[in-house]
């Protein structure tokens, strides 16, 4: 035998058949006469002391297990906690009595003095922070629960007249407040508890075996554990009856139960979870994963009872009375009361394979039953045709080659063989004779459809709605944009509005576009290039941009847009030798092909950017030499835009190229990355000198070309920045001081980068951040971004004072011109704001590490020497949010620390 513990304290454990004896070896004259008692859990057997022993049922109250107030279950059945609660009434209760256990009620009893108390955490869990519409919807994917506005309300609050069904109508009272009926125990629990307090006779208890253990006791709680902090209620009530074993009961498994038994389990007591008498109204991993630690870690778990399934319904059961059995049952029907029927649950290994078999079977008649429509309609439309004699040769046009239609196209009303390509010859009978003939054959019999339909219909513009005004909307787009699609232009006029108009329908415009962009997304037949535009214009400012564009992406496959670019370097390349017929329509397929080359490489530059500066996992990647694009601009549908365009397609494939080569750090060693580094920035000059000549020389670019070359130098600033920041980041030195001449040298041209950066956006403000109110939030984090990091830098590593006043300078004045651009937007439609914010912060507190410092200088003795490094640790310190969670910005984690204090900081935690 093995002794564990103390020995005033201890258990004893038989390592031959695996016991534990937590009775504590007691040998006073009463124990010696109790009986110990055996119990067989999951993991071990164990004996207990029965008159050292507790049954703790929490929460078992009309709040937590009432029907008027929790989710319906699909067919009446019961919930989770009713189906504990009957387990406890036909076996948990009787056999703790049987054994002369004691039993505790612990519930939830707030008093006045205890909502002062409350602290805002708690007081949130019972606070509504999302209403449900229905209360029958299933729990969401992603596992956040949503909460009734009727009933959480906060603790304490008012739930007001409950109607419990059959014309009873009880009142509420406050939430979980002692005293009041949503507090009370459950009715058939309430009968239980009256049954074993002192004065009741054993006759109205719901087991007939006569009760020996001590008297129930109700004891209440005010946070989720029962035995949270110093000392409670049911502790001191522990201690005094000698209590050392709980056996845990009620709801919910992992809040209240699982916050007492760890409590329980900290200050000593031994702790037994029942499994089949704790319940709980969260996903079934939530209990799995208590029942884990009980049997590996806090304690033990016991196993399910087993226990015969009654046949009657609860209601019969609780009123001795014979059942019929039937569902509902006669009685319940005639007396119009709630009929639940207990049935023994499922292996959920076994029921997750019988779903996956019934799902099998539909499948499985559902193509048998589309195999049936197919041969049927075949069959109508060959009856209908001539005979084969009758069809001469001349009426067989030439082969053509297509996709198969899907079988829900080729069910489609109206259908006819000649729309359908053969699967083999894919040849299409299309002659006049053989088409009438066809269309006067009697229709087929009516076809069973699925029993689901997506909904379609035209949809309307914003100025057709009377949501904007013709001249309001004449400032956001052209009139061949109304002409062509209605979502791409109230995706337009939403946005422009915003910047433009200053309309107060700006959230009316947001709401009214993402119910029609649902509709789009959602119905294959909307999908067009003007649809694709769209989403890429809501992607730009949203804050679900990688979603909006993944959904883009998917849509723009589906049309082929990503084939036409190569279909139209293959047509230039073979236009020196192709004859050309018709040169209005090789024209206008020149220009189709043009305009979805264009929106194609839209999307692949925003995929790139959100790739290397937002996070976004791998999508598209550009094969061969993406200088091709260049083709492109000679052709006569190309305009200005292009040349922005065409530049940022090379520009982000590069960066794209960089990011994945130095995002693999196994791969480099630090003097590969230096060169590494080296070779990037060579490319990166010669990709700004190929597109400097390509727009000085080009004549349509003359009205925009102050402000496009001022875009491409600021294009190369953020690039080199962006290359030097991460070069650091894949050595994964943070400390300046302890980082190499040649990383050092990296660090510095990342910060002479971001110099020429801000130089570039704050001295010519009319060519670049003017135009900025259009700009997605991208661009404004990545100004703010890059003013921040420029500070850092320049407390981190030496400059001159005159270089400090001139940074503070830039940086007002660029605050003060954003402020401009970014007056008329708000937060429905980007970010602006919320990044003006970041750089109001970051010039104020540069701006006060810049006066400590001349404090300091002055001054040297006039604090402690901690002082002077506030503002300084303060600034180091400061990295917003946004630019980890919304962006993948680098390097704003860097700090300086010489050695010498490293090794002080090392040798203090050694001598603790």
């Amino acid at each position: 035998m093995q002794t564990i513990g103390q020995s005033s304290n201890s258990w004893t454990f038989d390592p031959e058949i695996g016991l534990f004896d937590l009775s504590r070896g007691r040998a006073t004259t009463d124990h010696d006469q109790e009986a110990l008692l055996s119990l067989q859990t999951t993991t071990n057997p164990i004996k207990l002391r029965p008159s050292s022993t507790a049954l703790i049922i929490i929460d078992m109250q009309n709040f937590f297990l009432s029907p008027t107030l929790r989710r319906p279950q699909p067919g009446s059945k019961p919930t989770a906690g009713e189906q504990a609660a009957q387990v406890l009434l036909d076996t948990g209760i009787p056999a703790a009595r049987k054994h002369g256990i004691q039993i505790v009620w612990l519930n939830w009893g707030l008093t006045e003095e205890d909502l002062e108390r409350m602290p805002p955490n708690c007081m949130r869990n019972f606070g509504v922070y999302n209403r449900v519409p229905d209360k029958g919807i299933p729990i969401p994917a992603s596992m956040v629960r949503v909460k009734d506005q009727s009933l959480y309300r906060g603790l304490g609050s008012d739930l007001g007249p409950i109607d419990l069904g059959h014309g009873q109508v009880v009142e509420g009272g406050r939430l979980l407040m002692r005293d009041t009926w949503n507090a009370d125990l459950y009715p058939p629990l309430e009968k239980e508890y009256r049954a074993g307090i002192p004065g009741a006779s054993s006759s109205t208890a719901s087991s007939s075996v006569r009760r020996t253990a001590k008297p129930d006791v109700i004891r209440y709680k005010n946070r989720m554990s029962g035995l949270w902090g110093a000392s409670s209620d049911l502790e001191e009530f522990l201690t005094r009856e000698g209590i050392t074993t709980l056996l845990f009961a009620g709801v919910n498994t992992d809040q209240c139960v699982g916050g007492t038994l760890m409590d329980a389990f900290s200050k000593g007591y031994d702790c037994i979870l029942l499994r089949d008498g704790v319940a709980t109204s969260s996903p079934s991993a939530a209990s799995e994963a208590w029942e884990y630690n009980c049997m590996n870690c806090w304690g033990v778990a016991a196993p399910p009872w087993k226990k015969r399934i009654p046949k009657a319904c609860s209601s019969c059961r609780q009123s001795k009375v014979k059942c019929d059995g039937k569902r509902p049952c006669t009685r319940c029907e005639k007396l119009n009361r709630r009929c639940v029927f207990f049935e023994i649950p499922k292996d959920p290994t076994t029921e997750r394979m019988e779903n996956v078999e019934s799902e099998f079977r539909r499948l499985h008649e559902q193509l048998d039953e589309m195999r049936d429509l197919l041969h049927l309609q075949s069959q109508t439309n060959i009856g209908a045709l001539p005979p084969v004699g009758a069809i001469s040769q001349n009426s067989l046009p030439a082969p053509q080659t297509g996709s198969m239609p899907s079988p829900a196209q080729m069910l489609s009303a109206p259908t006819t063989l000649s729309r359908v390509p053969a699967a083999q010859s894919e040849i299409s009978f299309e002659s006049p004779t053989r088409s009438e003939k066809i269309h006067e054959s009697p229709r087929p019999a009516k076809r069973k459809r699925s029993g689901f339909e997506v909904g379609v219909g035209p949809i309307s513009d914003f100025i057709t709605k009377g949501l904007i005004t013709m001249e309001d909307a004449m400032s956001c787009y052209e009139t061949s944009v109304r002409m062509r699609s209605s979502i791409l232009l109230n995706a337009i006029c939403t946005i422009g509005s915003q910047i433009e108009t200053k309309s107060s329908k700006t959230s009316l415009l947001h709401s009214e576009l993402k119910r029609w962009i649902n509709v789009v997304i959602q119905n294959e037949r909307l999908n067009c290039l003007e649809s694709v535009q769209a989403l890429l214009v809501i992607a730009c400012y949203s804050a679900e941009r990688s979603l909006i564009l993944s959904f883009a992406t998917r849509m723009a496959l589906d049309l082929g847009l990503d084939e036409a670019f190569e279909q139209l370097t293959r047509r230039l390349a073979m236009k020196p030798i192709e004859e050309i017929t018709d040169a209005a329509a090789a024209r206008e397929e020149e220009r189709v092909l043009m305009r979805k080359s264009r929106v194609w490489f839209g999307l692949l530059v925003l995929e790139h950017i959100f790739r290397v500066d937002g996070g976004k996992l791998p999508g598209i990647r550009m094969a061969g030499n993406a200088r091709r694009c260049r083709l492109l601009l000679n052709l006569p549908s190309s305009t200005v835009l292009d040349l922005r365009l065409f530049s940022q397609v090379e520009l982000n494939v590069m960066r794209v190229n960089i990011n994945e080569t130095l995002g693999t750090k196994d791969t480099l060693s630090r003097p590969d990355i230096a060169d590494f580094v080296h070779e990037a920035k060579v490319d990166l000059d010669l990709w700004f000198d190929d597109w400097l000549r390509i727009i000085e020389n080009s004549i349509p670019a003359e009205d925009e070309r102050p402000s496009m070359l001022v875009a491409l130098r600021v294009q190369k600033c953020w690039s080199e920045m962006m290359l030097h920041c991460k070069a650091l980041r894949s050595i994964g030195v943070e400390n300046v001081a302890a980082m190499s001449p040649v990383e050092r040298n990296i660090l510095l041209m990342a910060k002479a980068s971001a110099r020429q950066h801000l130089r570039l956006i704050s001295v010519e403000p009319d060519f670049y951040l003017a135009k900025l109110k259009y700009a997605m939030d991208f661009v404004w984090a990545k100004c703010a971004f890059c003013f921040l990091l420029l500070l850092k830098l320049s407390r981190l590593l030496p400059e001159q004072r005159e270089e400090h006043d001139e940074l503070l300078e830039h940086g007002n004045r660029l605050l003060e011109e954003l402020t401009k651009s970014g007056s008329s937007s708000s937060d429905s439609t980007g970010n602006g704001n919320v990044y003006l914010h970041i750089l109001r912060l970051s010039i104020e507190k540069y701006g006060r590490t810049l006066q400590d410092s001349e404090i300091g200088n002055e001054d040297p003795v006039s604090g402690p020497f901690w002082e002077v490094f506030d503002a300084q640790a303060d600034l180091q310190s400061f990295v917003p949010e946004q630019f980890v969670a919304d962006w993948d910005f680098p390097e704003l984690n860097l700090f300086y620390c010489p050695s010498a204090w490293l090794d002080f900081f090392g040798d203090f935690s050694l001598a603790v």
